[in-house]
């Protein structure tokens, strides 16, 4: 019986997080399914966008 084995590198490793400094929010599956949701409800029609008038957006922004 012979057995091998493989080095991995970290280039071999599949990193399923999305973000690139590896944001543990999307380590949690909830969090990952509840943005799929969201995505698809956007992508169906079910949800819409509303944008902000400029004013509003920058007071909120002086709030900062």
């Amino acid at each position: 019986m012979r057995v091998d084995f493989k080095v991995v590198t970290g280039q071999d490793v599949l990193n399923e997080n999305p973000s690139p400094s590896g944001d543990p929010f999307f380590d949690n599956p909830k969090n990952v399914k509840e943005i799929l949701r969201r995505k698809k409800g956007i992508e169906t029609g079910k949800v819409k966008s509303t944008p902000f008038p400029e004013e509003i957006f920058s007071k909120l922004l002086d709030r900062v």
